[in-house]
């Protein structure tokens, strides 16, 4: 659904601009060179979107157990992630908040598998944040925070939501494989174990702080390789 969402923002402005340049063909006996320019443009950075969107994908899919092990840039993994789902959380009238320190070391890991976490997270946060506008009356800010910077030796990634919350006696049990606080169907209770796993694999931690009824934190924390270390 949010690949879709994706794909769906470009093509509809390919179409509005095609539209355009055959109104103008109809109206205009000599359509501008500029105006024909400035259409053609825009197309082909649409299409050179999907055609990112479409890549991204393939890479992210495909079966990553047997990726080297590199240092790369966490912001990178986070506007990755961002890409693949952003358009998706925009037609849900859901606020994004991102605040990334561009200044920060590489860490050691999968990047691909902690795309795999950011989304997660954000999947979760979108959920939280439609399950509160489904039981609430009043209308609240549908906002996602998240933010990356420097701390001590370590980076920092923290997903904030103003959805429904955690209770305090779901917390310790959330990242447990098979449990859920969603409906019958609607969860699986394998995607935050999963990405406890694959942050426990790169010699890091996520740890929730929680409300309920007003929102949640997952922070992510990876060490910096010494050599990293400033």
């Amino acid at each position: 659904s949010g690949i879709a969402h994706e794909i769906n923002q470009p093509l509809n402005t390919i179409s509005l601009a095609m539209d355009n340049l055959l109104h103008e063909s109809v109206i205009s006996e000599n359509v501008g060179k500029d105006y024909l320019v400035k259409k053609a443009e825009k197309i082909f950075e649409n299409i050179a979107r999907i055609r990112n969107i479409i890549d991204h994908v393939r890479a992210f899919s495909r079966n990553n157990d047997d990726y080297i092990i590199t240092r790369f840039d966490v912001n990178q993994s986070i506007k990755n992630a961002l890409s693949m789902i952003s358009e998706q959380f925009e037609h849900l009238a859901i606020k994004m908040d991102i605040q990334l320190d561009e200044n920060m070391p590489l860490v050691t890991g999968n990047s691909l598998k902690l795309e795999q976490v950011i989304i997660n997270l954000l999947s979760n946060a979108k959920d939280a944040i439609l399950e509160k506008k489904k039981k609430q009356s009043a209308l609240f800010d549908m906002l996602i925070g998240i933010r990356s910077f420097h701390e001590m030796q370590s980076i920092v990634i923290e997903i904030e939501d103003s959805g429904t919350g955690i209770k305090e006696e779901d917390i310790d049990h959330i990242l447990l494989p098979f449990y859920t606080t969603k409906e019958t169907g609607k969860g699986t209770g394998l995607g935050l174990s999963i990405s406890y796993q694959i942050i426990k694999e790169m010699n890091g931690t996520i740890d929730i702080v929680s409300k309920a009824s007003h929102g949640t934190i997952f922070k992510v924390t990876l060490n910096i390789p010494n050599k990293e270390v400033a």
